[in-house]
């Protein structure tokens, strides 16, 4: 558990750590802070979903079984129109992970 750090609600570290920390934990933070539907995050930048997420000629749909809850499509959080053309595209404050957290909408129970 050495490796484990622990952030609070504001994207803080709990506790005193030399280490760096992860710039985009506000994602999580937001998350967790806003909706607390929410019960694990996964943050992926996987090399067959990425693509996907800078084509505009179609929206992303959920298509397979297990992606059902999702709904009939897939929230897109397009950072540029927070913050305009310059940014580095890495969600590094509370106010962008607000942003983000308010872009995924609200999930389906069933």
């Amino acid at each position: 558990m050495d490796d484990i750090l622990e952030f609070n609600l504001d994207g803080e570290e709990v506790n005193d750590d030399p280490r760096k920390v992860y710039l985009e934990r506000y994602i999580h933070s937001e998350i967790y802070r806003e909706r607390d539907d929410v019960e694990a995050i996964v943050h992926s930048h996987s090399h067959s979903v990425v693509p996907f997420s800078v084509v505009k000629s179609s929206p992303l749909k959920p298509m397979c079984h297990i992606s059902g809850f999702i709904g009939t499509h897939v929230p897109i959080f397009e950072i540029c129109d927070v913050v305009g053309d310059e940014s580095n595209m890495l969600v590094t404050n509370k106010a962008l992970g607000s942003s983000l957290t308010q872009s995924l909408g609200k999930i389906h129970s069933y």
